[in-house]
């Protein structure tokens, strides 16, 4: 029941959804997921279902990692993009339905949040944590309402957190994940990321 392809070879289809989803969908298709995959509600044994869509949804809501893996997979292969896909690894069948298009962000806005999205995420890669906290807190001044802004900073956020947790700095480390958590309280692996850095301050 709980055994899901661990390689990932399609993201969409391991959440369910088409590859022209848009960030609302797979949004709301990892939230279904993890509603009935995650381990405080599945139990343990869900543990690696539930790490293997958290990773799928994290690839395809990041915009520079989904556009790679769209054009190593998709674009090279000639896959079609069809409107409805079946999650056959978790049972789970998503059916993306005709949409109204949302209001999206003027086109010059978004290559320049892409672009210093990509530098806190170079930060965080090279485990300079302090300095991605600061630009993804200066990215949010700019953009206080833009989800991917959000999400950078929750991230950057709990990644400084989680290695005061491991240096045993309480104090710094429940701050940082506390915030983690309010910046971007709907994301749920993230929230069981979360509660697993809290974990390593109970450890003796």
């Amino acid at each position: 029941m709980y055994q899901i392809v661990a390689k990932m070879n399609d993201p969409y289809q391991i959440l369910g959804v088409s590859h022209q989803a848009d960030w609302a969908e797979i949004k709301a298709a990892f939230r279904r997921l993890a509603q009935r995959y995650h381990p405080d509600v599945a139990g343990q044994a869900s543990e690696e279902t539930f790490k293997t869509i958290n990773a799928a949804y994290r690839l395809l809501i990041d915009p520079h990692q989904r556009q790679i893996w769209d054009e190593e997979h998709l674009v090279s292969s000639g896959i079609p993009r069809s409107s409805s896909r079946t999650n056959t690894s978790v049972g789970v069948r998503v059916t993306v339905q005709p949409r109204v298009e949302e209001p999206q962000p003027p086109p010059a806005l978004e290559p320049q949040i892409l672009k210093k999205i990509q530098i806190v995420r170079e930060a965080m890669r090279n485990q300079k944590l302090m300095f991605a906290v600061h630009q993804a807190e200066l990215l949010k001044q700019t953009y206080p309402d833009h989800p991917r802004v959000n999400h950078v900073l929750a991230l950057a956020y709990y990644r400084l957190g989680h290695a005061f947790a491991q240096r045993r700095e309480r104090k710094l480390a429940e701050s940082y994940l506390e915030k983690a958590h309010l910046t971007d309280p709907d994301d749920l692996g993230l929230a069981f990321d979360i509660q697993r850095a809290r974990a390593l301050l109970e450890r003796k």
